[in-house]
């Protein structure tokens, strides 16, 4: 088994985010991971993420490959290790999301108990006199002090 076909860092002058990196170092990781899958020393699902991290110019992992390509088993703990701070933040970042999310919601009940809760007194309540005010009526029922509201 001869991980080392495809390890080998390449010196091509297409750089991505780094200076040093290289769009082949990525292939090279990728095709290193590839191997791995296939030889059984880690599984599809791992693969599979390492690949996502691989895709996503994860720098962390290109240089523990770059760094242990030569070392399969060093390379595979420090990935896993990867893999697992990946999960970790990303539950970290779910449940952080879940909070801002809640406390938007609960803001936003509260504002709305809030409006709900408004009370009006009559007594602050002052009325126009015009046409249609009852209170030119003769026949109301009020205390004598002129001031009658009409509430459908």
């Amino acid at each position: 088994m001869n991980m080392n076909n495809n390890a080998n860092m390449s010196n091509n002058n297409s750089p991505t985010s780094s200076g040093s990196v290289t769009i082949n170092d990525w292939v090279s990781l990728i095709h290193y991971i590839d191997e791995l899958e296939d030889n059984g020393d880690i599984s599809i699902n791992e693969g599979d993420e390492m690949r996502k991290l691989a895709m996503e110019e994860r720098m962390a992992l290109l240089i523990i490959f770059k760094c242990y390509h030569n070392k399969q088993s060093r390379f595979i703990r420090y990935a896993r290790n990867i893999l697992n701070d990946e999960k970790q933040a990303k539950i970290l970042q779910d449940a952080q999301k879940q909070k801002n999310q809640n406390n938007i919601n609960n803001n936003n009940n509260n504002n709305c108990n809030a409006s709900a809760e408004i009370t009006v007194s009559l007594d602050d309540v002052k009325v126009n006199n015009d046409e249609n005010d009852i209170s030119n009526h003769e026949d109301d029922n009020s205390n004598g002090d002129g001031d009658i509201v009409c509430i459908d």
